[in-house]
């Protein structure tokens, strides 16, 4: 059972949480920090387990997914709940017409769903978007101190740095290949070029392509705060991180994921344009130097990789690119078809047969859904769907923009990385399949929750 981990992590978090709460009161305040921990690292492995699982679709959930995120995100709820009972609370944890338009997208999920051929499998998607939208909720809350925000980012480049080392053992020596329980094995872990084989790795996300779409999401928010010395951290803090932002670009070469590599050097253009206008002339003149140490790093990273990069930028590509032509042309008949409601959540593969009237009948031969999230949601959730969750990512950056005039240097360097992490993962996503309810979603979602804390400062610390 691939994630049996997952129940028995979360049942000792719950064993923990009882002691707390008896030993520290409703608020259990000394477990706060390691939940918060334990939230963040679910979004960076795939510790989760399959109730009833199906095997007969590639991309739709394989069954109801009882996940590491489910339980801290619950704990953590309970918590919060508690301290709402005794009058502690701070308000909403999301703006009102970020949480309406997250709901509608709910609600218009669920309407689908009943009208589709697959109910269950769209339950299972309903379920996990559920999920994600009840992490995104809880984070939100939890990280709108300074203090908690530290421990964020330091929790995200600890998660970095473990993924990176498990990555590049795998590309090295092959090691951790097979540890399905923690979901290391990695899903296509190599790639014919040219005369040679390559290792993709996948850290502890499992799918190369999933693993780079993590990587471009997070670290340009390690990079901003590097960059614009947000964190104020000590001398070897700031080259521990530093170090921490090397392994992750080497483990993102070691991805050999073209489009998640196009997606990093945007945001990485967005991360320092932005560092550079918001900065104070003195910073400013440290943030252009730390910009040049960054360059230099990414040469000496990429100078021993060049040869198999460039091979991999130029290799014939099977006709992967000339699919995605013949899937979009399924996905906008769909679209077409089905404008509002779409197909149902997690139905595209059970109903693209349906609508394939490409010359080469793409769909026979390669029976995957359309590699775009905008056209794969709007196929299965209907177009009323998509421009709701584009209403999220509006929300979402303009709140990110107002911190960027912060005199708080965390605050100001963390909605830079913010922006430049959204960027990052819209555009890996034009080239990448998954719907609500789908694990990168949450990705996307966390960046959300950040974003809304930024602007939002609590009165405790």
């Amino acid at each position: 059972m691939n994630g049996m981990p997952a129940v028995l992590i979360g049942l000792a978090l719950l064993v923990v949480v009882l002691i707390t709460i008896r030993l520290e009161g409703v608020t259990g305040r000394g477990l706060r920090p390691i939940l918060r921990i334990a939230l963040l690292a679910s979004i960076s492995c795939k510790l989760e387990f399959n109730l009833w699982r199906q095997e007969s679709y590639n991309d739709a959930p394989p069954g109801l997914t009882i996940s590491l995120t489910l339980l801290v995100s619950l704990l953590l709820a309970g918590l919060q709940f508690l301290e709402g009972q005794k009058g502690e609370a701070e308000g909403w944890a999301l703006p009102p017409l970020f949480a309406g338009l997250a709901v509608a997208i709910l609600v218009w999920c669920g309407v689908s769903v009943l009208g589709s051929g697959n109910q269950w499998v769209g339950f299972t998607a309903l379920w996990g978007y559920g999920v994600t939208l009840l992490a995104c909720t809880v984070a939100a809350r939890e990280f709108r101190t300074r203090r908690s925000l530290r421990q964020l980012l330091l929790t995200l480049a600890g998660a970095i740095a473990v993924n990176s080392v498990v990555a590049m053992l795998q590309a090295g020596w092959g090691l951790f290949t097979d540890w399905t329980f923690l979901g290391v094995a990695s899903e296509g872990a190599s790639h014919s070029i040219a005369e040679g084989e390559i290792a993709r790795t996948g850290g502890f996300l499992g799918n190369p392509n999933y693993f780079a779409w993590y990587l471009v999401t997070f670290l340009p928010l390690l990079l901003a705060v590097l960059l614009l010395d947000g964190g104020r951290f000590d001398k070897w803090m700031s080259l521990l991180l530093w170090g921490v932002a090397g392994l992750g670009v080497a483990a993102l070469i070691n991805t050999y994921s073209r489009g998640s590599w196009l997606a990093f050097i945007v945001a990485a253009l967005v991360v320092a344009l932005l560092a550079l206008s918001v900065a104070d002339p003195e910073r400013r003149k440290r943030a252009a130097l730390r910009l040049g140490v960054l360059l230099v790093l990414l040469v000496a990273l990429c100078a021993p990789f060049a040869e198999s990069i460039y091979v991999r930028l130029t290799e014939d590509d099977r006709g992967s690119v000339e699919v995605r032509i013949p899937l979009m042309q399924v996905a906008r008949a769909m679209i077409s078809d089905n404008p509002w409601l779409g197909v149902g959540l997690a139905n595209y593969e059970a109903e693209m047969r349906r609508y394939d009237e490409t010359e080469e009948l793409v769909t026979e031969y390669f029976d995957w859904p359309v590699h775009n999230i905008f056209l794969h949601a709007a196929a299965e959730s209907g177009i009323p769907a998509l421009l709701s969750f584009l209403g999220l990512v509006l929300l979402a950056m303009v709140s990110a923009a107002r911190v960027l005039r912060s005199t708080d240097r965390l605050r100001q360097a963390m909605a830079v990385g913010v922006i430049a992490g959204m960027v990052a993962f819209l555009w890996t996503g034009m080239k990448e399949l998954g719907s609500f309810g789908s694990s990168p979603f949450r990705l996307i979602f966390l960046i959300f929750a950040i974003s809304l804390s930024l602007g939002r400062r609590s009165t405790s610390r």
